[in-house]
């Protein structure tokens, strides 16, 4: 990329980052306006339950779901057991409304980075920074789900890949739709768009649980995922003569 083209590359992104941050403002003055809508009582329900949920999701991503039981997350959160059995029937019903409520959250917001004004490539491209800086900041859950995936028992499932599965499938049709318009107006080689929507968020997946796995040997790093993306990891012939 020449000197010119980065500038406007990172300008342009820099335009985009400013839109996410107003619209993440307004966001934030409709929120303390419901808040303010909302009385006392209400106000306080909903925060004693985000202080359990927080204090649920630290002790399940350390010890696993199966190895927490309600005593532990009343003792950690400083509330009676009687207390968080008012909030949530078990801890598998604690675990539910975790995942929903962490996957709804990033379903938004990658949603949100598509819908940014911008060129398709520039969308993509926010799409994937936006992906590795909310997987970055949500290690934790990522570690949870990732390890009681496959070992959650099936009445814990229930609903769960339902409403799952809907929203992946929602972001990951926004995400086609960029990559066809990208093949329609030429930018990119002629391929299957819903293929190179499911590659980029297997990449970018892959490289990202690895990391969890292994943090030291694999970094976190969007530039990597798109570089491999566009480049197919084919190095240019005449890149390699100019160096």
């Amino acid at each position: 990329m020449s000197g010119k083209n980065q500038f406007l590359y990172y300008t342009s992104l820099l335009t985009i980052a400013n839109e996410n941050a107003l619209l993440c403002h307004k966001m934030k003055n409709i929120s303390r306006f419901e808040k303010n809508k909302l009385s006392r009582k209400e106000r306080e329900y909903n925060r004693h339950r985000r202080e359990i949920l927080e204090v649920a999701l630290d002790l399940f991503s350390k010890k696993g779901l199966y190895a927490v039981t309600m005593v532990d997350i009343a003792k950690e959160s400083e509330f009676a057991v009687g207390t968080i059995y008012k909030f949530f029937k078990n801890k598998e019903d604690i675990y539910k409304v975790l995942v929903i409520e962490k996957v709804s959250e990033f379903h938004i917001l990658l949603n949100n980075a598509l819908a940014t004004k911008g060129t398709e490539i520039e969308k993509i491209n926010l799409w994937v920074k936006e992906k590795f800086r909310i997987f970055n900041i949500n290690k934790n859950f990522v570690k949870l789900y990732l390890a009681e995936a496959m070992g959650v028992d099936s009445n814990v499932k229930v609903g769960l890949k339902t409403e799952i599965k809907k929203m992946y499938e929602d972001m990951l049709n926004s995400l086609e739709q960029i990559f066809k318009q990208c093949v329609q107006k030429g930018i990119i080689i002629k391929e299957d768009p819903h293929i190179l929507a499911l590659t980029l968020d297997d990449i970018s997946n892959t490289l990202f649980f690895k990391h969890i796995e292994t943090p030291d040997k694999y970094k976190i790093n969007p530039e990597i995922v798109l570089n491999i993306f566009y480049n197919k990891i084919i190095m240019d012939k005449t890149d390699d003569e100019a160096v």
